[in-house]
């Protein structure tokens, strides 16, 4: 999903670096969701602030509708274990290409696969008894 939408790092993530974490959601954010004004973006942004960028990002995922444990989200522990960042973290990534198919769709769907391009001819002989032959079976 990073490489379908262009992340930049997409073969360098690491789910449990935290940095990168919440540099891709900002990034997620910025360039493909884009559920925020621009200057309601800017605590997401704001990566090293611990308590703010947790509140904003529990707020964030409850006002996109990310199925989290309630319970967790009033406490501000919407991450608290590893499964829980890859599982809402694939939620995400899951409504970016959403969105960006969305944003997209009538040159998506004009697109013909690589394969569905190239016009194919074979010339036989259709004298040829081997090739008759073929053709019968």
């Amino acid at each position: 999903k990073l490489k379908a939408l262009q992340y930049p790092y997409w073969d360098k993530f690491d789910s449990k670096d935290v940095k990168a974490y919440r540099t891709l959601v900002a990034w997620l954010e910025e360039t493909k969701i884009r559920h925020y004004t621009i200057k309601q973006r800017l605590p997401l942004r704001t990566i090293e602030k611990e308590p703010e960028w947790n509140a904003t990002f529990v707020s964030y995922l409850q006002e996109l509708g990310c199925p989290i444990d309630d319970s967790k989200a009033a406490s501000q522990h919407a991450l608290s274990s590893q499964s829980d960042m890859e599982y809402v973290m694939d939620w995400l990534l899951s409504k970016a290409v959403s969105l960006e198919y969305n944003d997209r769709k009538e040159e998506y769907n004009r697109r013909k696969p690589p394969w569905k391009n190239e016009t194919v001819s074979v010339e036989c002989d259709l004298r040829d008894p081997a090739v008759r032959e073929s053709i019968q079976e």
